[in-house]
């Protein structure tokens, strides 16, 4: 499978992990219980907020020993705990080495009636990005662009006075103390090429700029959604958002680590990277929950096969 599976509990996990991995993962990717009182986690009364950052605290500590100086963690994460876990990472990685956090969108909900509430719906969650140290750098990844590209025209002249770039083309010359941007030699070319024009509507001298081949991104990226549900799996991850996270920090030869692996979203993305570069990158897994043989496991099965 190109990669390793354990079913544990995983704060145990990471303490086996530590003998082999310590400072080889590149990046740890984890999507663990949001803490909103309607998933599994258990707390005592009075101490939601405590207990589950002391179960992070504890897991992300070990994680933390795993990474290489120049790796990251990625944590997906919602309004309840985002402030708070943000707070935890600062101590335990350093406030300087908090990058990010990345938005994602959530799934529309559909009301049939409008009604007086306390707030509005929640339309996003987070992806918090932390570097193991000042060394991590990384690769900001780029949106494709889709359906037709818009032409777009520039103008053709620029500041300066340079006597050689002054001639005359389409009946006129450069404005004054401006001059065009290329040599006449290549200003007939791009007009054969249908690159240079005269504007017909402002009488402007243009050329027509390369469209781009996609949109470099920030932290927004409500293009994706959180979620799919493709394997039938309540929390599952959107693959898509996983292999963008990932092919910002991860080379291929390197070791990702998930240790809330759910239905296995991260091994998945990590063997669609190969499939797409040739890449050998590794994935390890945990997960302790009975999902981990009726869902995660003949999941990646498939995915790999298929």
């Amino acid at each position: 499978l190109d990669g390793v599976l354990i079913k544990s509990e995983n704060f145990q996990a990471l303490n086996l992990l530590l003998e082999k991995y310590r400072g080889k993962v590149k990046c740890i990717y984890i999507d663990p219980p949001y803490n909103t009182g309607s998933d599994e986690f258990l707390y005592k009364d009075g101490y939601q907020h405590s207990s589950w950052l002391s179960m992070m605290a504890d897991r992300l500590a070990l994680g933390r020993s795993l990474l290489r100086a120049d790796g990251g963690l990625f944590v997906s994460i919602d309004e309840n705990e985002d402030a708070r876990l943000r707070l935890l990472l600062e101590g335990l990685f350093g406030a300087e080495q908090y990058r990010n956090t990345i938005v994602v969108a959530r799934v529309k909900k559909s009301i049939k009636e409008r009604e007086r509430v306390k707030s509005l719906n929640w339309g996003t969650s987070y992806l918090l990005f932390f570097a193991a140290s000042e060394n991590t750098l990384i690769t900001p990844p780029v949106r494709q662009q889709n359906g037709k590209r818009q032409e777009k025209w520039h103008s053709f002249d620029a500041p300066g006075i340079r006597p050689t770039m002054e001639y005359e083309i389409f009946g006129q010359k450069p404005p004054q103390g401006r001059h065009w941007m290329y040599s006449r030699e290549r200003a007939l070319q791009m007009i054969e090429r249908g690159e240079l024009r005269r504007n017909p509507k402002t009488g402007r001298i243009e050329y027509k700029v390369p469209p781009s081949e996609g949109v470099l991104l920030d932290t927004n990226w409500t293009d994706l959604v959180e979620s799919d549900f493709d394997w039938g799996f309540r929390t599952e991850k959107n693959v898509a958002l996983l292999e963008r996270a990932f092919s910002m920090l991860v080379m291929p030869n390197d070791v990702v680590l998930d240790f809330f692996a759910g239905s296995g979203t991260t091994a998945h993305a990590v063997i669609n990277l190969n499939r797409k570069d040739g890449g050998k990158r590794k994935y390890i897994l945990v997960e302790m929950g009975d999902w981990f043989e009726t869902v995660m496991l003949p999941r990646i099965k498939k995915v790999v096969f298929c």
